[in-house]
């Protein structure tokens, strides 16, 4: 498997998908099979708001979630974990 794959709670990606990192260490995810490409994971589309609505998060900070699909937040700055959004 991947590299990261120990870090990704929610199991592999649909059939037909990647997952892919920006320069800016922005993921997003393409579907090959339609040629598109979106922010949100394909794993949990349909759960949440958008991460487009939502603007960015600070610097050192990614969203992650739990097995229950659950949304948290990592701080990779201080090693932390919270469920609060560090968003304004």
């Amino acid at each position: 498997g991947s590299p990261e794959f120990h870090m990704d709670a929610l199991g592999p990606l649909p059939d037909g998908w990647e997952k892919k990192i920006q320069s800016d260490n922005r993921v997003y995810f393409v579907n090959h099979k339609n040629r598109t490409t979106q922010w949100e994971d394909p794993r949990t589309q349909g759960q949440e708001v958008s991460l487009i609505n939502e603007g960015p998060l600070p610097p050192g900070w990614e969203i992650r979630y739990t097995a229950a699909g659950e949304r948290f937040f990592v701080d990779h700055n201080t090693r932390r974990t919270t469920f609060e959004d560090p968003r304004p």
